[in-house]
């Protein structure tokens, strides 16, 4: 009997210690030290899961998510246009492809993006002085 019971301390331990980096962190580290924002369901859940164990092991995994910011869902701001790094890459609009604008973009930016993407809009500018105006209204 000795040993059964030695096996469910040591899993128990395995157990609570897993418990205790908690849900959210372990599955979204990318997400830590984030303040506040839109609290994820699926990490919510997963979280109140651990109640049913233990109403201790509950309360701590939501603390810890909640303290970490691991809790909450990212952020959907896209950054702040910054007039010191504005580039001009200037083309034929008339004669380039979707395609090659991406080649473009890509290689000046580092960023592979597709421009068919439904969460990217993108607009035709003559000069970058126009760029304000057209990120204001994008927000």
């Amino acid at each position: 009997m000795g040993t059964l019971s030695e096996i469910v301390k040591v899993f128990i331990i395995i157990l609570l210690c897993f418990q205790m980096v908690s849900c959210g962190t372990i599955l979204y580290p990318e997400r830590r030290n984030q303040s506040a924002g839109r609290i994820d369901l699926t990490v919510a859940l997963m979280d109140g899961l651990w109640l049913l164990v233990g109403l201790v092991p509950g309360i701590v995994a939501f603390a810890v998510d909640f303290a970490t910011g691991a809790i909450y869902l990212p952020s959907s701001n896209t950054g702040q246009l910054d007039d010191d790094h504005i580039r001009t890459v200037r083309f034929d609009p008339e004669t380039t492809t979707l395609a090659q604008i991406e080649e473009i973009i890509c290689k000046e930016t580092g960023h592979d993006i597709k421009l068919s993407d439904e969460r990217i809009t993108y607009s035709r500018v003559k000069t970058s002085e126009e760029l304000p105006a057209i990120f204001s209204l994008a927000r």
